[in-house]
């Protein structure tokens, strides 16, 4: 038990220096930069050069960059490159887009399923929108349990509109 402990704090500890590193990479400090200035085309070249050098960090702003430019299959393809290297948020947005069908047919399976990888590794908005899965019905049964189960997760990370939903399922279910 306490060898399994060890190397899961060494693995944490060596994810976290890693993307550290990629954001300390000059080519996506310099699309930081870009962005902060408006200029997505500029921050798109410099974070095209850091993805090429395998910056999930960097893959995962290409993606939002196409996503709020409404160039759907583009962000999903730089979207899909960040998750294979780990990056939650990227699962996460990903599940967005099979959830409101930006550029996919909608898929609620598919779109539950990014929500779950996301959230077993930690993500607090993949676990709302679980929550939010779960309460509405979407491709699945209305299940207030199940969602008032995620909403708590993720209220116990922080997640403000997680802390709110709590607010609206458990103090009525208490009464």
């Amino acid at each position: 038990m306490q060898k399994t402990i060890i190397i899961l704090l060494l693995f944490f500890c060596v994810s976290m220096q890693a993307q550290n590193a990629e954001k300390e990479m000059p080519e996506y400090i310099a699309g930081i930069k870009a962005l902060e200035n408006n200029d997505n085309a500029t921050a798109k070249d410099w974070f095209l050069r850091a993805a090429k050098k395998g910056n999930s960090q960097a893959m995962f702003k290409l993606g939002t960059i196409y996503h709020t430019e409404q160039e759907h299959s583009k962000a999903r393809r730089w979207y899909s490159k960040s998750a294979a290297k780990g990056n939650t948020n990227a699962m996460n947005l990903i599940g967005h887009l099979y959830l409101f069908g930006d550029g996919v047919d909608e898929d609620f399976k598919k779109a539950r399923k990014w929500y779950e990888k996301s959230a077993a590794k930690g993500n607090a908005n993949a676990m709302y929108q679980l929550g939010t899965i779960y309460h509405h019905g979407y491709g699945v049964a209305i299940d207030h349990g199940k969602a008032v189960q995620w909403y708590k997760k993720a209220a116990e990370k922080g997640h403000l509109g997680a802390i709110q939903e709590l607010g609206f399922e458990v103090l009525p279910l208490q009464e």
